[in-house]
């Protein structure tokens, strides 16, 4: 049940939006237990654009992450911005993907954004990797823009970090696992409490 464009809508979108973004998404995790982002950012904010490209398969949206405490939420828009798709799942429950009016429920968010998007994206680790982390916490210790780490079997590379000084979250970050590339570009990243 994909909700983006077609690969050749998606691939003019791209070039429109993302000035050629592509990168990799990963498989759903074994459990729907919530990653923190960091020490520090357990819970953000953050919108931006995705590019998911999965071999010849382009999917392009925008989107609207939010992580509280409670629960998370993310948005996915067209390039032009109209809504397409909602994932949420609150704290302890599972998730719900609402796209026009259907509805799919998942063990967790990255499931269901197979749904959406045509192929799984990991969430949980996506938000170790703005922060320049490969899921081992190591103190004070973040990739320089530039650099490129490995985890879970991703190949990651920070392309611009960090967002702000006052938040060092990266700007722009490229997965690579297989034929599946992930781009993430952030415009804007909060953290919350």
């Amino acid at each position: 049940m994909r909700i983006f464009a077609s690969a050749a809508r998606a691939g003019v979108a791209a070039v429109l939006l993302l000035a050629g973004c592509a990168t990799a998404p990963a498989e759903p995790p074994t459990t729907a237990e919530p990653m923190p982002v960091g020490p520090g950012h357990d819970y953000f904010t953050l919108s931006g654009r995705l590019s998911v490209r999965d071999g010849q398969r382009v999917e392009i949206a925008t989107l609207r992450w939010e992580r509280t405490a409670s629960g998370e939420v993310l948005t996915l828009g067209s390039p032009l911005g109209s809504t397409v798709a909602r994932l949420s799942q609150p704290a302890g429950g599972s998730a719900e993907l609402v796209a026009g009016d259907r509805k799919t429920s998942a063990l967790d968010m990255e499931a269901l954004t197979a749904d959406a998007l045509g192929t799984s994206v990991p969430l949980r680790a996506l938000g170790w990797w703005l922060q320049g982390l490969s899921g081992r916490v190591e103190a004070g210790r973040r990739v320089p823009t530039g650099a490129a780490f490995e985890h879970e079997g991703w190949d990651i590379r920070i392309e611009e970090f960090p967002l702000s000084a006052a938040a060092p979250v990266a700007r722009r970050i490229v997965a690579r696992r297989g034929d599946i590339a992930l781009r993430l570009v952030v415009d804007e990243w909060l953290p919350r409490t």
